[in-house]
């Protein structure tokens, strides 16, 4: 998948049909809750990194080479994108800590908007 293809959610949802039987209009990352209650559930991270890899060994990747932590990179950078507040995106990704805030990537239109915003502001001044 490109880097900046905006399409970051088609290559998910494929991930997330193939482990499991999630119908397809189904909000991404969740599973079946098992016992009594039932229902969906938010997917935990044991759930997502195991069915990363064994998606990984099904396609001829090594899995031991597949873990978690870069999803967690990308999914701060898909929030942010979406325009999720930053309170969600530090507690749906349970961080410790700020550091969620260095893993955020800017893309190149996002890279535009502040250089657009001074010009504006110039051109008011004048």
């Amino acid at each position: 998948m490109a880097r900046d293809s905006g399409v970051v959610a088609v290559p998910m949802r494929r991930l997330m049909l193939a482990t499991g039987d999630m119908p397809e209009e189904a909000p991404l990352f969740q599973m079946e809750r098992k016992g009594k209650r039932g229902g969906r559930v938010p997917m935990t991270h044991v759930a997502l990194v195991a069915g990363l890899k064994e998606l990984a060994g099904q396609v001829g990747l090594d899995p031991a080479r597949y873990a978690g932590h870069s999803l967690r990179r990308g999914g701060t950078t898909t929030a942010l994108r979406l325009q999720v507040d930053w309170l969600y995106i530090e507690l749906q990704g349970e961080w410790k800590s700020n550091c969620y805030e260095r893993y955020c990537e800017l893309d190149d239109e996002q890279r535009l908007t502040l250089p657009a915003a001074f010009a504006e502001a110039a051109k008011a001044l004048s």
